[in-house]
Formats: structure tokens, C-alpha cells, sequence
């Protein structure tokens, strides 16, 4: 990450006070910052590309919401390969794994949102993924019509 400081001032004196720069030179420099400060602030936003490089071929585990019958947390654990397919095991805590395979795809280009088909078990959802370190969050959603679910995935 790029960082700038700058005065504005510093430099409202510097042209205040140097009579060749007229007041629309002075207007022009002011916009141009504040252009230079949003671009700089607009590269600063995560990509698909950069969470996609980030879950291909990591393990990530955590709550996502999900419940037994019995109201018992589930404790799931993904998978996601370069190939578009991925795993996710489901655990209850002191209890043997629910395995299921899964097919990925970015929902469109201009959103972080992850569609996850599992078949005949039904499509989900990852939605407003966000990328800091080796946390992944974001919502959750069983299928279209549900509420998501916000959720915290870490890196193994």
C-alpha cells in the first residue's frame, strides 16, 4: 500500500503567495489532488483476482451459520482448487465429517460474490467476500431467497 501525506496548506500559501499562478492554475492543482487521492484510495480495494489467488489450493475453516436438528453448531472446512471445484466437510464437534463436493464461480465480474453449486444438495452462496491476511469473511446464504449468514473463515 502506497501512502501520500500531503499539506494542502502548504500548498494554498505556496500559490497564494507566488503571483505568476493565477486562481485558475490554483484551481486546477486542488482538483488534481483530490483526483490523485481517490485514485490512490480506489487501488487500495481488493479484487476478485486477489481472493481467488488467495483460496486456490488453501484450506479454510469455520462457522458459517450452519446447524444440526439439534441446534449444534456446525464447524465446516473448504476446499477450493483452481480447476472451479472444491470440498466442504461439515463437522459437529466431537462427531465424523459430512463430505460434499462443490462447483465454483465468481457470481459476475464487478462483485466478490462466490456461487457454490453442490448438485443435487441445492446452490449457496459466499457473498461480499472480503480478504484480510488469512481471514476470509463475508455472508452466507443457503440459496437465493435466504438471509445471509455473516461468517469468519480462517486460513490453515
Amino acid at each position: 500500500m502506497v501512502l501520500i501525506f500531503i499539506d494542502i496548506r502548504e500548498i494554498s500559501v505556496y500559490l497564494h503567495t507566488n503571483n505568476q499562478l493565477k486562481t485558475g492554475m490554483k484551481r486546477y492543482l486542488k482538483v488534481l489532488l483530490v483526483c490523485l487521492c481517490t485514485i490512490t484510495m480506489v487501488g487500495c480495494t481488493e479484487t476478485q483476482d486477489g481472493i481467488e489467488n488467495a483460496i486456490i489450493g488453501n484450506t479454510w475453516a469455520g462457522k458459517v451459520g450452519m446447524k444440526t436438528t439439534y441446534g449444534e453448531d456446525l464447524y465446516s472446512v473448504f476446499f477450493f482448487n483452481a480447476q472451479g471445484f472444491g470440498t466442504e466437510t461439515q463437522y459437529v464437534q466431537d462427531g465424523n465429517g459430512i463430505y460434499a463436493e462443490f462447483q465454483w464461480e465468481w457470481e459476475d465480474s464487478t462483485r466478490p460474490n462466490l456461487i457454490l453449486n453442490y448438485g443435487k444438495l441445492g446452490i449457496s452462496y459466499m457473498d461480499n467476500l472480503s480478504l484480510i491476511g488469512n481471514t476470509l469473511t463475508g455472508s452466507f446464504l443457503l440459496d437465493e431467497y435466504s438471509d445471509g449468514i455473516p461468517f469468519i473463515l480462517i486460513g490453515q
